[in-house]
């Protein structure tokens, strides 16, 4: 069954360049909507789902600690009974908080566990008006938030600016946070950042760098190839041929005889002998090899070995045929 998506924008990848790329994935959260489990009860809070319309004194859920387990994320629910038929329910919140809630809303997601339809909210009042505009208001309920969407999305964009080389971002609804993901110093993009939108907006950005950017330092007889590229994705084509170069640098010939200049990863290198190993030293392919190359082209004049009259290959993995 195809899952819904909850307010999900989009992750961007920047390349070293400028480029941006779309990564397949997301890091804000969507709505799970495949599976199965049982009914289970719905908790009734004061002024949550299953309290009268327009009732006073709402009180959403707490907000998420960033410790605390992720429903979404880290649930392993399938889909819950009430929830199953819940677009005509999603689709009018989705379009108010897209609208006039733009300033007070920090998106919704999908409760598998309890059944509820989650609004994320900087003002609980609200929550009366958004149930008057759907056919179940019952299963509408809410959760503290300290960042509307909108605010969200500011954030969003002055982190891309703030990444110099590979990275991504997107918004964590349920958290209620900004996630990025760097191959880069974080402490140099969180200080961009807090240029950009000081230091009191970091409280809702979390900067990490995961651990495929994590970049082994190249050893003394080793010698580093050029180019800056991701090391924790990229473009998903796929060329061949054999593994050629010099004793500054490694590229590749194809079968016509045609060479192709190459962008190769964040600490990738080469040793003596034409061996390539990647960013933690793992040994992949030697000059003279067949390989299976995965990337694509890039613009040229990005920095890398071999010919760049029409952009070299970035390098994404490399495989030796034999």
């Amino acid at each position: 069954m195809a899952a819904s998506e909850a307010e999900r924008d989009k992750p961007t990848r920047r390349g070293r360049r400028g480029r941006m790329l779309v990564i397949v994935g997301a890091l804000a959260v969507t709505l799970v909507a495949c599976g199965g489990t049982p009914e289970l009860d719905r908790p009734t809070i004061e002024g949550g789902a299953g309290a009268p319309d327009g009732a006073a004194d709402v009180t959403c859920r707490p907000a998420l600690a960033p410790d605390d387990p992720h429903p979404v994320r880290d649930g392993a629910h399938g889909q819950h009974p009430d929830l199953r038929d819940i677009d005509a329910t999603v689709e009018p919140l989705m379009a108010a908080l897209d609208g006039e809630y733009r300033d007070v809303a920090g998106g919704l997601w999908l409760d598998q566990a309890t059944g509820e339809v989650v609004v994320m909210l900087t003002d609980p009042d609200i929550l009366p008006e958004l149930r008057e505009l759907v056919a179940r208001p019952e299963l509408v309920t809410c959760m503290d938030a300290t960042s509307s969407q909108a605010e969200l999305e500011r954030l969003q964009r002055a982190a891309n600016e703030a990444l110099t080389g590979p990275g991504t971002t997107g918004i964590d609804t349920v958290a209620n946070r900004v996630e990025v993901e760097v191959e880069e110093d974080p402490d140099e993009v969180r200080a961009r950042l807090v240029e950009r939108v000081g230091e009191d907006a970091l409280a809702a950005v979390s900067i990490r760098l995961p651990a495929c950017a994590e970049v082994e330092p190249v050893p003394e007889h080793g010698t580093e190839l050029p180019g800056g590229a991701s090391t924790c994705g990229g473009m998903m084509a796929l060329t061949g041929g054999t593994l050629t170069g010099d004793e500054a640098c490694v590229w590749l010939e194809l079968d016509t005889g045609e060479q192709v200049g190459m962008v190769w990863p964040r600490g990738w290198w080469f040793d003596a002998d034409g061996v390539v190993h990647d960013h933690q030293g793992a040994a992949l392919a030697q000059i003279g090899d067949q390989v299976a190359v995965g990337g694509g082209f890039g613009t040229p004049g990005a920095p890398g070995c071999g010919p760049d009259d029409e952009g070299r290959w970035v390098v994404a993995s490399l495989a030796s045929d034999g």
